[in-house]
Parts: structure tokens; C-alpha cells; sequence
């Protein structure tokens, strides 16, 4: 079994150092390469933390390859961010959710050390378990939230192949949270067994695979540059001027984007056409890779004119807000504020 095992983490190895190498000959000087590279580091650790367990081999070099472990899902969080969320950006936040995770992994793993055997240690026995719990929670936390930020937009999300890489982000996400769940807070605390770890293993390989095969949009997405000087029209799928003007007169002369909760599927339909077409040539043809970046253009725009052509007393800020398409004053502010930095009132009072 043990040696199974030790060739199924060896397989692994070999795949995730040719994900690894592919990555870093198109590496780009961006948050997305580098974490996503940083993530891949970490998983080699956990493949080799784990040939220590099974020759049994506790030294400090396990702690070395446990803190690479440690960190896996927060460089999955950060680059699940980079990639999602347009105009993504590292904040003081970020670095110290980041901080963080260092530390709780590393004091959990030192109470371990203080109240148990190395090997205990090294194999998460007994005792030792409970202290990584408030670790492994915080990781869960941090891939839930990877998996709620590649389905927040999906909807208004305009670049087709993006959308595809949200469905097969959202796959592995959920297949990798169902099991460790199973193996980390029903299987392991049971006992440390072999049938798991083989289980695992070929979970592992399989993952590997499956990323292997079919995860190069990712790499087109991390290649892709943030602003592009022109507007790429080598398209998908057919591009047509024709319908392009036609949006262009859904919004510029109908003033469709007034039209609260407004989406891509309903232009779509209002426009008889097909909603992968319209995504597509939006984004190609006038660049926007979020409709609700497109909608708010617009909106922004006509709420500047109305509030530098009136007064407090003609208009109020909630008035506007609604004029222009937004549901309360609080989702236009957000708006306003991203778009300007500044907020509606201090806009006006600038004028």
C-alpha cells in the first residue's frame, strides 16, 4: 500500500512541476502569475510533507514543506480575486488575511509540537488533530469564498472564455471541498488509515490531471493583458458591426441602462438575438468584460449631467439615482464613488 501510494505521489509531483513550468515560460510581472505560482509551490510542498509521512521522516524540513501547505488556499483565494474581479488590486486586507493565515497555521502547529510526539505531529494523531482545526476552518473559509467570487458575476460577466473557466473553477472547487471535508473533519479525526491516504492520493492525480487537460484558459486569462491599447476583434465567434451599432442605439439614444436591474440576458431578448453573441461582441467591440461596468459607464455619465445641471433643490440624490437605473442612493454612491472618487454630493458641490 505504502508504496502505492508513494508512486501516486510521485506521478503527482511530475504533473504539477510540468503545470508549474508551463506557467512560468508565459510568466507575466502581475497578482495572478504570481500566486497562482506560489499555489502551485504549496502543493508540491504538501506532496512532499506527505513522502516524509510515509517513510517516516520527522525533521524540521516538514515544518519547511508544512508552511508551503499552509498557505495553498490563501494563494488559491488571492488568485481566484486576481482573476475574477476586474480591476483587482492588492490591499493592506489581502496581505493581512495573509499574515494571518501564516501565523494560525504556525502557532497551531506548534501547540501540536508542545502537546504531542513529532510523529504525532507530522501525522495529525489524536491530541494533536484538535490543534490544526481552527487552521484547516480558516483554509475552508478561504476556498468558500474563492468559489462564491467565481459565481458572484457569472451573469454579467462578459468575456466567453472567462465564463467557461468560472464553470470549470466552480467543478474543481466543489469536488475538492466535498473531500476534504470527508478526509479532514470525518475520515482523519476517525484514525489515521491507510485506505484514506490511498483515496487521496488518486483524488489528488485525477485533479491533476483534469487541470492538466483542460485547464489552459487559465493560462490565456493570466496572459491577457488588463488594459489593452486596442480593441481585439478577432472574435469567437462571427463579429458584426450591424448589431454592435444596434446596442450602441439600445444605449445611447433608447437609454436602455435606465432601466433598473437591467441584464444581459434581458438586452438579449430585447434584442432577439443570442446571449453568448451579445457578450461576446460587446466585449470585443467596445471592450467592457462586465455589463455591469458597461451600465454603469453610462449611468455615471448622465448622472454627472443631472447633477451639474441642477441644484440640491431641483434633484436629490436619491431622485438621481433612480433617474438613471439604480435600485436605492447607497448602490449609486458605491457606483459613483468607484468611477470618480468621489461621491455624488461632494461631485455637486464641486461643480
Amino acid at each position: 500500500m505504502k508504496i502505492i501510494q508513494s508512486h501516486l505521489i510521485w506521478i503527482n509531483i511530475n504533473l504539477i512541476s510540468i503545470i508549474f513550468l508551463i506557467y512560468v515560460k508565459s510568466f507575466r510581472k502581475n497578482i495572478r502569475f504570481i500566486s497562482i505560482l506560489f499555489f502551485l509551490i504549496g502543493i508540491l510542498c504538501y506532496h512532499f510533507y506527505w513522502l516524509m509521512l510515509l517513510y517516516e521522516y520527522y525533521n524540521i524540513l516538514g515544518f519547511i514543506f508544512y508552511t508551503g501547505m499552509n498557505l495553498i488556499s490563501y494563494f488559491f483565494w488571492l488568485f481566484s480575486l486576481s482573476i475574477f474581479i476586474d480591476h483587482f488590486t492588492i490591499r493592506p486586507f489581502h496581505i493581512f488575511v495573509g499574515i494571518l493565515k501564516f501565523i494560525v497555521g504556525n502557532v497551531s502547529i506548534f501547540l501540536s509540537y508542545m502537546n504531542n510526539s513529532l510523529e504525532e505531529v507530522f501525522l495529525l494523531l489524536h491530541k494533536s488533530y484538535y490543534f490544526q482545526v481552527p487552521n484547516i476552518l480558516f483554509s475552508f473559509i478561504l476556498v468558500l469564498h474563492s468559489l462564491y467570487i467565481a459565481y458572484k458575476e457569472k451573469d454579467s460577466d462578459l468575456v466567453i472564455l472567462r465564463i467557461d473557466v468560472r464553470k470549470f473553477h466552480i467543478f474543481i472547487i466543489g469536488i475538492f471541498i466535498i473531500w476534504m471535508f470527508l478526509y479532514y473533519l470525518v475520515f482523519r479525526p476517525l484514525s489515521y488509515t491507510e485506505i484514506f491516504n490511498l483515496v487521496n492520493a488518486v483524488l489528488i492525480m485525477i485533479l491533476c490531471i483534469v487541470f492538466f487537460l483542460f485547464g489552459y484558459p487559465y493560462l490565456s486569462l493570466l496572459t491577457e493583458e488588463d488594459n489593452p491599447k486596442k480593441v481585439d476583434k478577432t472574435l469567437q465567434y462571427e463579429f458584426s458591426q450591424d448589431i454592435l451599432n444596434k446596442v450602441m442605439e439600445m444605449f445611447e439614444v433608447k437609454e436602455i441602462y435606465k432601466e433598473e436591474g437591467l441584464t444581459i440576458r434581458k438586452l438579449s431578448e430585447y434584442m432577439n438575438m443570442q446571449e453568448y453573441k451579445l457578450r461576446n461582441i460587446i466585449n470585443k467591440g467596445l471592450g467592457y468584460k462586465n455589463f455591469n461596468d458597461l451600465l454603469n459607464s453610462y449611468r455615471i455619465k448622465k448622472a454627472k449631467e443631472l447633477l451639474l445641471n441642477t441644484n440640491d433643490k431641483d434633484l436629490s440624490i436619491t431622485r438621481i439615482a433612480l433617474e438613471v437605473g439604480y435600485p436605492n442612493a447607497a448602490a449609486f454612491n458605491r457606483a459613483f464613488k468607484q468611477f470618480t472618487g468621489l461621491t455624488p454630493s461632494e461631485f455637486r458641490k464641486k461643480k
